[in-house]
Order: structure tokens, then sequence, then C-alpha cells
């Protein structure tokens, strides 16, 4: 995973991310984006589709907005920075660049097209345009245009350049520009440069790929793509068919090319399944969505048709426990719990409970698992239950699964506790407390969510261990948030998404009233 393009505005990052890699990121873990401001991480966004080798997307800030003071800072975009998934090149996933802010920039950037030279004579599928763009902070891209049309995109790193088949474009006149942006957002547009296309009129054969038939079921999409073109697709070019519902994207299908001049070839489902919901949808399939190569016709790769889903799921999943057996004796921080579940349909998510309460939140791919720490439990016997969810709502709830719990040896642990908290325009400040037995783990965060009328807005975080009894006070590392006058609730979650064990994982929370003017 690589950073193509990252932006600024307004508090908000955006990156361009692709996946150069020879395969598709793993389906249902997300890729995650960390903003860093002069080095020090201040948001983050993420994606949760899968992305397929060669494909980008495009990934905005999640986490809250962070203004950037005045002045000129370095900004970085560090994709799977957390590193879920494992990559051929574990080197290559940051992208920083400078930026002014204050609005001092207001110098444009310089930019000229330096070949083809004006007034020359051009022929064939693949002419080098290059430029040379300079600018006082930082040139953030140049995109270049045939007459006054975008030609392919803006390309943002050095040499500018782009290849140009000028068998698509009728014989004659022509005239090339391109367009310098920076970082602030100023932009030029270089000399107009005038060349002659010269192909002799001859048609250049070219594929014309189009869906012929398309089909839906169980969250799957099907269809059936025909080259009606005089050429084959390119040799090793995937053609990609993007699936939509209701306008929005939501999965794809796709080959490797060639695909032979009046061939067909059959595409499913490569991305993650969508099952339709009740109701009238119309869902489409277009080809060559993403313009991987030239066809002869570009407007006619969509094909579009309604679905009405009426049947209602009231199919309840099956589901068992599969480890531990009845009766055994478990010890320690991290025994395995796993279990079976099956639908009709589709099985949404599996929720494990001990003695009726849930453990950690609802496992929502397969295999289903969690990992129990004993230790947090008092010592006897205990009852474990899974609850198997469906997309329609339908649950069911496993037999039960006696275990005894035996932890002889007193574990030491950490307890982080929150001992007081306050609020003023805008931040949040708390004040922690480690009441147990043992230090936090050297080198991980001690962080804190905080919440207004019960939903999450901005944390905390620091990085050090925090000795037995000692505290330390956590401001608000995440962006500002400034609460609206009123009645409100505010909340402080020490270690809310449970990075180290302790001795009592239900006295993390504080909440307190607060009355704002």
């Amino acid at each position: 995973m690589v950073i193509t393009n990252l932006e600024y505005s307004n508090g908000m990052f955006t990156a361009t991310v692709k996946n150069q890699g020879s395969a598709a990121t793993p389906t249902g873990v997300a890729i995650g984006v960390g903003y860093l401001v002069d080095g020090v991480e201040q948001t983050w966004g993420a994606s949760d589709v899968a992305l397929a080798a060669g494909q980008s997307v495009v990934i905005n800030t999640d986490g809250g907005a962070y203004i950037i003071p005045d002045g000129v800072h370095t900004i970085t975009a560090d994709v799977d920075d957390v590193n879920r998934f494992a990559e051929l090149d574990e080197t290559n996933n940051v992208l920083s660049q400078t930026i002014t802010v204050g609005g001092s920039d207001v110098t444009a950037p310089a930019v000229a097209i330096t070949s083809p030279a004006a007034d020359s004579t051009v022929s064939g599928e693949s002419i080098d345009i290059t430029a040379t763009a300079t600018d006082n902070v930082a040139v953030a891209g140049v995109q270049f245009q045939l007459d006054g049309s975008n030609l392919g995109a803006e390309d943002t790193s050095v040499p500018y350049g782009t290849t140009w088949n000028s068998t698509v474009v009728p014989d004659g006149s022509h005239t090339l520009t391109a367009i310098a942006r920076d970082t602030a957002g100023n932009v030029a547009t270089s000399t107009a440069i005038t060349v002659t296309v010269t192909n002799n009129n001859v048609p250049t054969p070219l594929p014309d790929v189009v869906v012929t038939d398309f089909t839906y079921s169980n969250g799957v999409y099907t269809s059936t793509i025909k080259n009606q073109g005089s050429a084959a697709t390119p040799v090793g070019v995937y053609i990609g068919v993007g699936y939509y519902v209701d306008g929005k994207y939501k999965t794809y299908g796709s080959i490797r090319g060639p695909l032979a001049a009046g061939a067909t070839v059959t595409i499913g489902t490569n991305g993650a399944a969508f099952v339709l919901p009740s109701g009238s949808h119309t869902v489409s399939a277009k080809v060559d969505d993403v313009n991987r190569f030239a066809e002869l016709d570009e407007t006619n790769n969509e094909r579009s048709q309604t679905y009405t889903i009426d049947a209602v799921d009231t199919v309840s999943p099956t589901v068992s426990i599969t480890s531990p057996v009845a009766g055994s004796t478990v010890t320690g921080s991290s025994t395995s719990v796993t279990a079976n579940a099956s639908d009709n349909v589709v099985v949404a998510g599996l929720q494990f409970k001990l003695d009726g309460l849930n453990l950690g939140a609802e496992d929502t791919t397969f295999p289903y698992s969690i990992s129990l720490n004993t230790t947090e439990f008092t010592d006897g016997a205990h009852v474990l239950t899974a609850v198997a969810r469906d997309a329609a709502g339908n649950t069911a709830t496993s037999s039960t699964v006696t275990i005894n719990i035996d932890n002889s040896v007193v574990v030491s642990l950490p307890d982080v506790v929150v001992t007081d908290f306050t609020y003023s325009n805008g931040v949040f400040t708390t004040t922690i407390k480690n009441q147990g037995a043992l230090a936090t783990p050297v080198g991980v965060y001690i962080g804190v969510g905080y919440s207004v009328d019960g939903v999450y807005k901005t944390y905390g975080a620091v990085k050090w261990p925090l000795a037995a009894g000692a505290s330390v006070t956590i401001g608000t590392n995440g962006g500002a948030y400034t609460i609206p006058s009123g009645d409100h609730t505010i909340s402080a979650h020490v270690d809310d998404v449970n990075r180290f064990a302790e001795l009592n994982e239900t006295n993390n929370k504080l909440t307190q009233s607060l009355t704002v003017p």
C-alpha cells in the first residue's frame, strides 16, 4: 500500500491510497491512514472495503478534525500505520509534504510544457507529454489537458508527464496545456502548445466491452461481458466490473485480460458480498468502470435493472461452542473460546457471553473466536454461551457450556481509573490513577475516549508505563470539540479500546453533568 496523493483543507486530511501489490487487501480488515503534523499523529481515516491489486481508494478523515496552526508545516500520511496486514514492502507506506497555513502563500506555481515542441507533427498511440513546474513552497500536482479537457489523471510526482494516444482524436490541429497546482491551492496554466495530429485517418482497432447479462443472488453479483470491438482487450490488464446499488458502489468483480474481439466472459463478485435489503432497488453493473483501457465506445459500459426483495428472512441461525469443552478447567489470561455458526442466508455476527454478560464485542468475521482472560473472574464454575445473529436480525443462543476457572496463583495487574475530569473551550482533561498492583505495559498507550451525551467526540493519550499507585494528567490529542449550549452528560473512558488487561475492567469510566451557557 502506498500514498499517491495527500491533501489538507480546514482541519480535514484526504489521502489517495493505491494497492500496488499482487493481491487484494484482506476482506473485512480496515485500511487505516494515520495523519501526522510535524511528526505528531493528530487524527486518522479508514476504509473497510477490500482494495484489489492495482486499485486506488480515497480515504478521508474519520477521527476528529485537526486545524493546523498558521505557519509552515510538514504533513504526513501513513497507510496501514498499525500494520493490520502483511505487505510486499513495509517501508513505502508514508508520504510527507510541506504546506503553508494562514493564507500567506498566494504565489502561483510556474509551469511549462517541455515536450512535444510547439507546431510539431505527432502520430501514434504513445506520445510522451512532459512539463516542468516549480513553486515557492511545493507543487502538489500537474494536470495535462488536450483541447481544454483533462488528459489522464493529475500527475503528483516529479517528473511530470503523461502518455497520449493520438489515434483516438481526429487528424488536424490540437492544443496541449498543463495546469500546475501548489499545496495552497494556487494554480497556473502553461502557455498553450499547438501540435498537428497525422494518423492518415486510419481507424485504430480497439476493444468495446459491454454488459450483455446481469444477475444477483444472496449478495453475489454476476455479469456476462462481451467484447464487441475490433481488437482484444490489453494483455495483463484487468477487465473490472463495478456493482452499484441505488447509484452507490458496493462491490466489484474482475478477470485479467485479454478478452478477444467477439468473445464473452462471465465475471462474478471478487469483492465482499453485499446483500440487498428488503424493498425495490436499482442494481447496475459497469464494466471497465475505472477506465483501464481505451474503447471504441466509452458510453455503453453500464447495464441497470430493478430487483425487488420481498421475502423477509425469519429463519434463525444455528450456533454451537466448539472450545473449550464442557466440564474443562481453564486458567490464565488467554483462553481461546471458539464457536461455529451457520444461517440460511448469512451470519452477521456472533456474541460470546460468560454468565449471561457479553465477552468483548460481537465477532463479525469467520472463524468466530475470542480470547478469555480468566484472571478477571472468580475461581469456580462459570457458564459460556454464544449468540448468533443473521443479516435479518434473527438470533439464536447456543447450548450452555460450563467451565471451571482455577487461577490459584494471584495475578498482579494494573487497574486504571478516572479520578478527575474537566472541560473548557473544546478541550477535555482527565486525571488517571493506576490503583492496581502492577504498572501499565511499557510502550502501550494509555488512551481516554471523550463522549458527549453518549456519542464519542475526541480522545487523549500518553505513551509510557504508569506505575502502580501513580497518577497522570491526560488532555485532548484529537481535534477539539466545542459542546453546544444546554445541559449535557460528558464521559471520560480510560483504556476505552482495551489495550491491556486490568484487575477490574468495569471501573474505567467517569460520567458527569455539564451545563454550557
